[in-house]
């Protein structure tokens, strides 16, 4: 049986920079945008989507009605977040790319809204009440999921509880987290 081949042959470098383009925003791209910023044209873009989804690929274009509801829930994000977001957890809430997230803030700056982009270093100085979930989930993000419960509760100033039940919380929202320990304790002599 002849193995399909799934390599793609560019027949130039504007070809590439689609392909390039279609792969940093994750599959999901607006022809008008993508003809904007790699001055290309819509035959082009659309000839090169063609050969994609060829290959299985799975690209899907915006419509224009379409990306202006994501700048509408964008917008109401921020606000309701008083101008004042973290990056990462804005990208997992709106299920947006890191880059569509930066296009949009532009924008919204360049028609004179204030936006603040919080540092997860910032969150952890807030006071732990409401924004300690938010600080939590931040931690994890930037220990790419990976985390010791024991370095966590000393850099958050958390209690074990407060630990296990965070953990427990974000696990049933399907988030998975891998729990390092520094050291485990000799559990196997452990009286059952």
């Amino acid at each position: 049986m002849k193995k399909k081949s799934n390599k793609i042959n560019f027949k130039s470098n504007s070809s590439r920079a689609i392909y390039n383009y279609v792969l940093e925003n994750n599959y999901k791209i607006t022809v008008k945008q993508a003809c904007d910023e790699l001055a290309v044209t819509p035959s082009q873009v659309y000839s090169l989507i063609g050969l994609l989804r060829k290959k299985g690929m799975n690209v899907r274009v915006i419509r224009k009605s379409v990306e202006r509801q994501i700048y509408r829930e964008a917008r109401q994000y921020i606000e309701e977040h008083n101008c004042e977001i973290s990056i990462a957890k804005a990208c997992r809430d709106l299920n947006v790319s890191r880059e569509q997230l930066n296009n949009m803030i532009h924008k919204f700056r360049k028609n004179g809204m204030q936006i603040s982009i919080i540092q997860a270093s910032d969150i952890i100085k807030l006071p732990l009440n409401k924004n300690t979930e938010e600080a939590v989930y931040q931690y994890i993000v930037d220990h790419n999921y990976s985390i010791s419960s024991r370095q966590m509760r000393t850099d958050l100033s958390l209690t074990k509880q407060q630990t296990k039940s965070f953990l427990q919380k974000f696990r049933r929202k399907g988030i998975e987290i891998t729990v390092v320990e520094s050291k485990k304790r000799n559990s196997d002599a452990q009286p059952q």
